[in-house]
């Protein structure tokens, strides 16, 4: 959306500090040093800081310092190099298709007497799983390739007897670059009259009315009810909306066809036979959804203000700069209005009622 609201600011501010981080992490940069130099604010999590020292002592390692920390196990190093390489190289919030798997195998470091990895072989050999991945990656053949993530076990040893670590690339082809994340809902051969549940512009007889601004409406809320954030913090517990109001309204803009808007100076019997097919409906409904959601988030989270539903209306109104005729001319257009709200938890049992049922209030 191209507005947010205070609550949705700030949790996008959360995002967009982690961002920052990550951007950082990729040069391999950090602020922090443990041995008296700056320290980052208090502001991150104790397991985000713990990332972050780890990254400062990798860098200190690269320009021949040594590091000091304690020997950790082999699970446990498994454990903090993949989360580490994830926070760093793993565009983890990406939409990604034609998902695939490549799997490297390395050697595990020596471990001594008590079966402990030593902290300095614990960043150089980080430095190794992020060369081998980055050689792999760079040679897999993918328009706008992006890793996801990486999953990382260990082996059942060596021929000398010696733990080895399996690293599993997951890397897919990052769909914005090639379609919009929400897809082309309208097929090929679809077209509906553009307004008055007219249906389809081949006459074909419907049993339930439809026009074209329906359809939109329809495809918006297909999207929604399979994006919905749906586990409920306890067995019993529903929603309740607070704070419904009007976000925004996206008008058809006579100088953009990004939304319906035809000032073509249409008789009446011309508008109520406009019709719109499956190529500009779906350019209507990614003009609607960029304007309306946001990618990787699902549809009416918790207790945020968010989007919540969304109307298609079609206008007509009586032409500008038309000729004079004997007849009425119009133009037509969409506007759409965009509702949100905040759900909430409810965890009192009895509501919601059907309107329609006779209980005391």
């Amino acid at each position: 959306m191209k507005r947010f609201t205070k609550t949705l600011v700030a949790a996008m501010m959360v995002v967009a500090t982690g961002a920052v981080i990550m951007v950082g992490c990729k040069k391999e940069e950090s602020t922090q040093m443990k041995n008296g130099a700056a320290q980052t604010e208090q502001s991150v999590s104790l397991d985000e800081q713990e990332i972050i020292d780890f990254l400062t002592d990798f860098k200190a390692m690269k320009q021949g310092a040594k590091a000091e920390g304690e020997a950790v196990k082999p699970e446990d190093a498994r454990n903090q190099w993949e989360t580490v390489f994830n926070y760093c190289h793993g565009f983890t919030q990406s939409c990604l298709s034609d998902m695939r798997h490549d799997t490297i195998t390395m050697p595990m470091p020596k471990t001594d007497a008590e079966g402990n990895i030593a902290y300095n072989d614990l960043l150089a050999t980080y430095g190794e799983i992020v060369a081998a991945v980055r050689e792999t990656y760079k040679a897999i053949d993918m328009e706008n390739k992006t890793l996801k993530f990486v999953m990382m076990s260990l082996g059942n040893g060596t021929k000398d007897g010696d733990s080895d670590l399996s690293i599993v690339i997951n890397t897919g082809r990052d769909i914005e670059n090639a379609y919009p994340y929400y897809g082309y809902p309208f097929e090929e051969g679809e077209c509906y009259i553009w307004a008055y549940r007219r249906g389809h512009c081949d006459g074909t007889i419907i049993s339930t009315p439809t026009d074209a601004a329906m359809e939109l409406e329809n495809a918006v809320s297909a999207w929604d009810n399979a994006h919905l954030q749906i586990a409920m913090p306890c067995p019993n517990c529903s929603t309740y909306l607070v704070n419904i109001h009007y976000e925004k309204t996206l008008y058809g803009q006579q100088h953009s066809d990004s939304l319906l808007y035809d000032n073509g100076c249409f008789t009446l019997d011309e508008v109520m036979n406009y019709c719109i097919c499956y190529e500009e409906l779906n350019k209507y409904y990614n003009f609607i959804m960029d304007n309306s959601h946001i990618i990787g988030w699902p549809s009416n989270p918790y207790s945020v203000e968010y989007y919540y539903y969304l109307t298609v209306n079609p206008h007509r109104a009586k032409g500008i700069d038309c000729e004079v005729t004997p007849e009425q001319l119009f133009r037509i257009w969409y506007d759409v209005d965009i509702i949100n709200a905040t759900r909430v938890i409810r965890e009192v049992p009895g509501y919601p009622v059907p309107i329609d049922e006779e209980n005391e209030e």
